[in-house]
């Protein structure tokens, strides 16, 4: 959906209106050097109450998933 070098990344899926999800990476340069990274998902349509997503098992994921990007950028 979108990709900007150094800026942000986005991806989703799903039927508009129905069921579909948005994923995002976006950086924010920081006056000290860092990077903070913004790690967003959303879902929307109509049927994403049937949905079987669990907010502890999307978190664990999603924090899962950071610390293995934390990890190989900081080359540990």
């Amino acid at each position: 959906l979108e990709a900007e070098p150094c800026q942000s990344l986005a991806w989703g899926g799903g039927i508009n209106g129905i069921f579909a999800g948005e994923h995002r990476f976006d950086l924010e340069q920081r006056e000290d050097g860092n990077t903070h990274l913004s790690h967003t998902e959303v879902f929307s349509g109509l049927f994403i109450g049937f949905a079987d997503l669990p907010v502890p098992v999307l978190t664990e994921g999603y924090e899962r998933m950071n610390e293995a990007l934390r990890r190989e950028v900081e080359g540990k």
